[in-house]
């Protein structure tokens, strides 16, 4: 009896790891987890390599399409890239300071786009994705 409960139990351990799915967080202005959601997509939300010591790259879904924000934390320049992103797509980027007030903003967004933060001081900044009334935050560490 005990080893068949040792077996169900290392079993269920298990399930977690064959998972086909991962989960998704939204943050509000504050950098306050608001949203909750399962992505059925396999991707990397926090790919970090402990052996590397590199940046993490954030990896969400809004309206569909894979966003990757990296590096971070950053020393200067943070790149979004959009997969799959066409020109009928109402991107908007926002950078706040955690005290709310805005130091970057960008309705011309490109597949890929770099924005510069190397002019502001080190400290925590959010960065906002809208596309229409959906929208992504990530908190990001100026170095």
């Amino acid at each position: 009896m005990k080893k068949i409960l040792f077996i169900v139990f290392f079993a269920l351990m298990q399930l977690p790891s064959f998972a086909q799915y991962e989960i998704g967080y939204t943050y509000d202005g504050a950098g306050n987890r608001i949203k909750r959601e399962l992505l059925f997509a396999k991707s990397q939300t926090r790919a970090k390599s402990e052996q590397d010591k590199q940046p993490d790259n954030y990896t969400d879904r809004l309206n569909r399409q894979l966003i990757t924000i990296s590096p971070n934390p950053t020393h200067g320049i943070i790149r979004v890239h959009i997969e799959k992103h066409s020109a009928e797509d109402q991107y908007a980027i926002y950078v706040y300071t955690v005290g709310g007030e805005k130091v970057f903003h960008s309705d011309h967004v490109e597949p890929t786009t770099d924005i510069d933060l190397s002019n502001l001081s080190s400290g925590i900044y959010i960065l906002k994705i809208t596309n229409g009334d959906k929208d992504i935050t990530r908190k990001i560490i100026k170095q």
